[in-house]
């Protein structure tokens, strides 16, 4: 009798395990696909793609506003070769490949200081391979690889203090961004670590996660640099691509998540591909070679990402790049990304873009309303009536996009 009463005790408590047990997995299961749920990745049907010539600086679909901003030409100012620029608190900070300097000017264009300057002494670089303003403690950082350091900077260029690295990533990174105390570095394609995106503490510089493997990697000592602009950080969220591919990602509560997939009509390349074309070694001819193969689709090397807008495009397409509005679930492929139409930027913070017009292309475009293809609102011809492409130096384009909450 007492057997068969803990027999009946030890089968009711057998039950309850089984039944949280079970209850246990149900919560699990339901929590995983709410997880999924929240992330669904977004699909940009080809049907609801469509091509369209160009996006003027005026067109009020897209664009609340733009804004045109000479920048100062002086001797003190001048100009070469825009390889970076960040807006922060009303001033464009702009690094320039040619003189070598970091120069600063207002919201009018107007000059006002270098930060820093050539040399080996304190507060000084000897090349700056790219920069980024760290908002929180308020200061600039240029990264110089030549000195395996980052040199520290007041926004009033008063130097602070130099701080080495001993990460070759580091020194290599063509794009830095800081958000949220960690800075986001996009790495080129080389044949030690073959990552092309790593995180770094806003403390001591010190790289605490690699992302993204390339799928090709050179297997001789070398480097290159496939992509110009490969991410962009919203709302403190990472969105970058990965090569070779139409799928844009985020980093989302340290995940990788598949955020947003565009049709393209073509295929990605398979796996095999590269190996069979023997370019699993060659980063430069690997990105030539998918972008001539008219089979697939050679996918997505530059991004920008606004509150409602996602512009992306293929380097070596130059012109066309894609407008993705999340809130109508419409896309557009466009044709023509030449300033002073709207196209992929130069920088992007919130729903501010902002492009460099070289002077180059300003002359094209002088020509073109010389000629009577366009027609330019009467605020761009009277800028234009004193421009001298020759001498002075580039106009800065600011599109302010429209957000979630306009029409």
């Amino acid at each position: 009798m007492c057997n068969k009463i803990k027999n009946k005790k030890m089968t009711k408590i057998k039950l309850k395990y089984v039944l949280c047990l079970l209850t246990g997995l149900f919560l699990l299961i339901c929590c995983k696909e709410d997880a999924s749920e929240e992330h669904d990745i977004i699909v940009f049907n080809k049907k609801n793609i469509t091509n369209i010539d160009r996006i003027e600086y005026y067109n009020l679909d897209f664009i609340d506003s733009s804004v045109f901003v000479p920048l100062e030409t002086s001797f003190q100012s001048i100009l070469g070769e825009i390889s970076q620029l960040e807006y922060f608190e009303g001033r464009f900070y702009i690094n320039d490949n040619q003189t070598k300097k970091l120069k600063v000017f207002d919201e009018s264009g107007k000059y006002l200081f270098d930060i820093g300057k050539q040399g080996r002494g304190p507060g000084e670089y000897v090349s700056i391979r790219t920069f980024f303003i760290n908002s929180t403690d308020r200061k600039i950082c240029i990264i110089d690889p030549s000195s395996s350091a980052i040199h520290e900077f007041s926004l009033e260029g008063v130097f602070l203090q130099t701080k080495r690295f001993g990460s070759f990533g580091i020194g290599s990174a063509t794009k830095a961004k800081y958000a949220n105390g960690r800075i986001f570095f996009n790495k080129p394609v080389d044949f030690t670590q073959n990552m092309a995106y790593f995180f770094v503490s806003a403390e001591d510089y010190s790289i605490t996660e690699w992302l993204r493997p390339y799928p090709v990697k050179p297997d001789y000592d070398m480097y290159a640099t496939l992509m110009d602009h490969p991410f962009s950080i919203f709302d403190n969220t990472f969105y970058y691509v990965s090569l070779f591919s139409d799928t844009i990602y985020m980093y989302d509560n340290d995940r990788e998540i598949p955020y947003l997939y565009v049709e393209t009509g073509k295929p990605n390349i398979p796996p095999s591909y590269l190996e069979a074309n023997s370019i699993k070694n060659e980063p430069t001819a690997a990105l030539v070679h998918v972008w001539r193969d008219d089979r697939y689709s050679e996918g997505f090397t530059e991004i920008a990402v606004t509150s409602r807008f996602i512009l992306t495009s293929f380097k070596f397409d130059f012109l066309p790049f894609y407008l993705l509005d999340k809130k109508t679930n419409e896309g557009y492929l466009v044709n023509t990304g030449l300033a002073p139409n709207l196209g992929i930027p130069s920088f992007v913070e919130n729903n501010r873009l902002i492009k460099v017009w070289t002077p180059d292309h300003i002359e094209a475009y002088m020509h073109q309303i010389e000629s009577g293809a366009v027609t330019p609102t009467e605020s761009v011809k009277s800028l234009l009536k004193s421009y001298d492409p020759e001498f002075h130096n580039p106009i800065l384009i600011v599109y302010y996009l429209k957000g979630l909450d306009d029409e």
